[in-house]
């Protein structure tokens, strides 16, 4: 069962909480939950690509980075070929570069023609595998819950109760 509060504040209390929200200590509290968030989400996502099997050099797992911003955080892939494992290749498309195909038959034992292996992921295509859509409902969980630990630690002073929330 909820309960439903209206608290009124009057326009100068408004101001006031506004400006106390707006302070560089509350923003940098929040680029610092965003941060955190982000470094979660980037545990998440690692995680995530061992489970899919998409590890071929280790490259792509470990190029899962969380990086902090001017405005907050982002979370990214560094690998150079991130956006074809995360969102795929459409069939049709002009055909991938000769040498990372003759590279990873090398490594998997292939004995095959990479211009071959090159000209049918033109036609066929390369289905994507999502890892970081997939992720992004978890990591706005991470993003609600470290923001607001982050705000509420800065703010706890004015709160009258002097503890962490």
């Amino acid at each position: 069962m909820s309960t439903t509060f209206t608290v009124q504040f009057s326009r100068a209390q408004l101001t006031a909480l506004r400006g106390l929200l707006e302070t560089p200590a509350v923003q940098d509290a929040a680029k610092a939950g965003l941060l955190a968030a982000a470094l979660r989400g980037r545990d998440l996502v690692v995680r995530e690509t061992g489970k899919q099997r998409k590890v071929d050099t280790g490259r792509f797992r470990t190029s899962w980075k969380a990086e902090r911003t001017r405005d907050g955080a982002v979370l990214l892939n560094s690998a150079p070929y991130a956006a074809v494992i995360e969102g795929g290749r459409r069939a049709g498309a002009r055909m991938p570069p000769l040498g990372p195909i003759e590279a990873w038959a090398r490594r998997k034992g292939i004995d095959a023609d990479p211009w071959a292996i090159a000209r049918a992921i033109s036609r066929r295509g390369i289905p994507g595998v999502f890892i970081l859509r997939d992720a992004i409902p978890k990591v706005q969980k991470f993003v609600n819950a470290e923001v607001r630990r982050e705000v509420l630690r800065v703010l706890a002073p004015y709160s009258g109760g002097g503890g962490t929330p």
